[in-house]
């Protein structure tokens, strides 16, 4: 977990996942296995990321 992340109510961080800083998983969101959050990302609701996925800095996921 880095710095300055926050993480909403509902989020589910399987093993091994990691959150780089200042990322922001909102709620009803999921990371499965070995999944990484980018610096500054932003994964809105309700959007799920398979396993073994890297998710770049700076990007904003939607559903």
């Amino acid at each position: 977990m880095g710095n300055g992340r926050k993480i909403d109510d509902l989020v589910r961080i399987r093993h091994g996942s990691t959150l780089c800083s200042r990322s922001i998983p909102a709620s009803r969101t999921g990371l499965a296995g070995t999944t990484t959050v980018g610096n500054h990302a932003t994964v809105t609701g309700q959007v799920g990321v398979a396993g073994h996925r890297k998710i770049g800095n700076r990007v904003v996921t939607t559903r």
